[in-house]
């Protein structure tokens, strides 16, 4: 059995490298960035560049491989390129493990950036190439470490754009050995697979967990969608990446992030992580002295921090 991974040094791709060197198949990726590739991915992973010339690179790295990870940063132009992509390796007739966005977004009228799946995801399913589509709710490595825990860093507090409603997130180490299932038995071919955690979970539970591990109450904020999306912007965060949390925080505050699939234990036969596991285990907290340096009042801004809740943008139809 041998692979190809595409997309080997984000969130996700490490894990899949790891597991599947793990199973013992030999793995190569297709990158644009090798210098990456190297200090992240293990030894004995085939690395090879990504070059200007995309159709003739790709063919190369694929060929002679039985599958194909197909997984590109979050971008405007990602449906062309995943497109691109997809045509080239059908002359190859690898299969191809595609990870796609949350399975309540994928619609032809969902978010902007999930509208992008599920063009590719149309064009895949039909394309008669052997495939399976993952689609993950949202990653925990995404939502603590990029998200909760700078905020939470920068201003004593947790926003929370959700209200009561929940979000099933998932541990991208799990979305690797997913991934790594689905790229290595043929049982999984022609499957569209929900990948979650094991129940959702508010972000009033996020704080209590985050304040148990500290030691200390953690407030939340609580923000529309609307609102997050100017946070955003504020840290430096791209209009159409920040835009696309708002439409997806919007559509998750109607709980359409909430159901659970059995589908990792399906995959993996094991329950999949949840938040506690998560954060046990986390690097922000695994010791005393970095959950002393989280404890420490003078980590944290005096005046709880400015979290920006300016008068809302009435003008473009606000979500509720």
């Amino acid at each position: 059995m041998s692979v190809l991974v595409i997309g080997s040094t984000g969130i996700v791709g490490p894990h899949v490298v790891r597991a599947l060197l793990a199973r013992g198949v030999y793995t190569r990726v297709f990158t644009r960035d090798p210098q990456r590739a190297l200090r992240l991915l293990p030894e004995g992973t085939d690395i090879r560049c990504c070059t200007p010339h995309l159709q003739s690179s790709l063919l190369d790295a694929a060929d002679g491989l039985d599958a194909a990870f197909l997984l590109t940063p979050d971008d405007p132009r990602s449906t062309d390129i995943q497109l691109e992509m997809i045509r080239v390796l059908r002359r190859t007739g690898v299969r191809i493990v595609k990870v796609s966005g949350t399975t309540a977004a994928v619609t032809p009228d969902g978010p902007e950036a999930t509208r992008r799946h599920w063009e590719v995801e149309q064009v895949l399913t039909h394309s008669g190439q052997p495939f399976v589509v993952l689609q993950p709710c949202t990653f925990m490595q995404f939502l603590i470490d990029r998200i909760v825990l700078p905020i939470l860093r920068d201003t004593g507090k947790i926003i929370d754009p959700l209200e009561t409603a929940g979000i099933n997130y998932i541990d991208a180490r799990d979305i690797g050995e997913c991934g790594a299932e689905a790229l290595t038995d043929p049982r999984w071919v022609g499957h569209t697979l929900a990948l979650t955690g094991p129940r959702a979970v508010t972000f009033d539970e996020i704080a209590e967990e985050v304040g148990a591990r500290i030691g200390r109450t953690v407030e939340t904020v609580k923000l529309t969608p609307w609102e997050v999306r100017r946070q955003f912007q504020k840290r430096g965060m791209a209009f159409w990446e920040a835009d696309h949390f708002r439409e997806l925080f919007g559509l998750f505050r109607q709980g359409l992030a909430e159901s659970v699939s059995p589908d990792v234990d399906r995959l993996i036969g094991r329950r999949p992580t949840g938040l506690d596991e998560y954060l046990r285990t986390h690097p922000a907290f695994e010791s005393a002295d970095t959950i002393a340096a989280w404890k420490d009042a003078e980590a944290w801004p005096a005046d709880g921090g400015a979290i920006d809740t300016a008068e809302r943008e009435r003008a473009r139809g606000q979500m509720a």
